[in-house]
């Protein structure tokens, strides 16, 4: 493996949102999340590390748009020798179509990982069209 493919990825810095998307005017980060799709629902797998159910904000918002807010509360006990990992806010958006049932939406926080699930409205689905002779 190369140099280049060894070097850590740090969390991007939020850099367009307002301060009043954000839960302070601190440093917010965009969480890694992964995205899949079937034919009845979204799922997002959000990573949060640190983070506990309380100091999260889950919406969508009357365009359609699932918005996260998260507060990391870990505090080190001392300075580390090696760091990694950044702690602070999280703040994510993702835009999500009139194709949602914003009725069968859920949320579970599992070791960290978020685990969002959105259902599709019926007409959105797939239909399988049987065709006659």
């Amino acid at each position: 493996m190369t140099e280049q493919a060894l070097q850590v990825q740090e969390k991007n810095t939020v850099a367009q949102a307002t301060t009043e998307q954000m839960i302070s005017a601190d440093k917010a980060y965009r969480p890694d999340v992964d995205i899949y799709h079937t034919p009845e629902a979204f799922i997002f797998l959000i990573d949060l590390p640190g983070v506990e159910q309380g100091d999260i904000e889950l919406e969508v918002n009357e365009r359609d748009t699932l918005i996260l807010r998260a507060r990391n509360r870990f505090e080190a006990a001392s300075a580390p020798v090696f760091q990694q990992t950044r702690f602070g806010d999280y703040y994510r958006a993702f835009e999500l179509g009139d194709g949602i049932d914003r009725e069968q939406i859920s949320a579970r926080l599992d070791q960290g990982v978020l685990e969002v699930r959105i259902a599709k409205r019926e007409a959105a689905r797939p239909r399988k069209i049987e065709i006659q002779v």
